[in-house]
């Protein structure tokens, strides 16, 4: 049987645990409530931060939107002149690219040059097809200067022509992409610095961006290769043009099919 005093003993140590209890407890909970408000205040802190960022997120995709929007609309707004020489200077960079190929890249150069003969056979049936055509008998004193380039187009054709029949890297090849390259600067700088002075002057904005139309059109369904025995004035060349591009973009795919398999 336990003593009088052990169970007083007892009684008291239970007193104490309950106490400590009731402390902890109290503790605990004016913790908590201590730190509810510590907690809502970086909850909402975390929320502000949150909604900026996704505020800032979505101006800036807005922004980028309208921006490609804007160079979107440029593109489309961009008269004939604009795109000539945009053609002129993609076609310059290709030159450079080329140039810089070293004597034995021959592959590489192979490449370059079919991609120039592409951008060249492109552009200038649409210079014949849409843009000399117009500009003849619409532009006071440019007869001499659209003639002057249809002859230098000629010559460029068959050298074109030529240069695919090549071995690249030969003596010859090089040969001939050195006077492509030549002749081409200089019909580019001719036509910049008198042929378009005299359209730009004479032509609204809205005839060019009119002819720019015309011409996107005609470049999608351009002959992608030289034929320097087609005609290279209306009607004939538009007729002859629109059969030669049929021919060349099936053998692309068929080139193309080739080189990826």
């Amino acid at each position: 049987m336990p003593t009088t005093s052990t169970t007083r003993s007892a009684k008291k140590s239970t007193r104490r645990v309950k106490k400590g209890a009731r402390s902890a407890s109290k503790k605990t909970t004016g913790g908590a409530k201590r730190a509810t408000p510590r907690v809502k205040k970086v909850t909402r802190s975390a929320a502000r931060k949150s909604a900026r960022m996704t505020t800032k997120t979505a101006s800036r995709t807005r922004k980028r939107g309208s921006q490609a929007s804007k160079r979107r609309g440029s593109a489309q707004r961009a008269d004939a002149i604009a795109l000539l020489r945009k053609d002129h200077r993609e076609v310059k960079e290709l030159f450079r690219r080329y140039r810089r190929l070293g004597a034995g890249a021959t592959t590489r150069k192979a490449q370059t040059m079919e991609r120039i003969v592409k951008e060249l056979s492109v552009h200038a049936a649409v210079e014949e097809q849409v843009f000399y055509p117009d500009v003849k008998a619409e532009v006071r004193g440019t007869k001499r200067l659209v003639d002057h380039a249809l002859d230098e187009h000629q010559e460029l054709k068959e050298n074109l022509a030529k240069v695919q029949r090549l071995e690249p890297g030969s003596e010859e090849f090089e040969a001939t992409m050195r006077t492509i390259m030549n002749d081409v600067n200089e019909h580019v700088k001719e036509e910049e610095a008198e042929l378009f002075p005299k359209v730009r002057q004479a032509k609204s904005k809205r005839e060019l961006q009119d002819m720019a139309t015309v011409m996107r059109t005609a470049k999608n369904a351009a002959p992608t290769r030289p034929h320097p025995k087609a005609p290279s004035t209306p009607p004939g060349n538009v007729i002859v043009g629109a059969a030669s591009a049929v021919v060349d973009r099936a053998r692309d795919a068929v080139r193309g099919a080739i080189g990826s398999g």
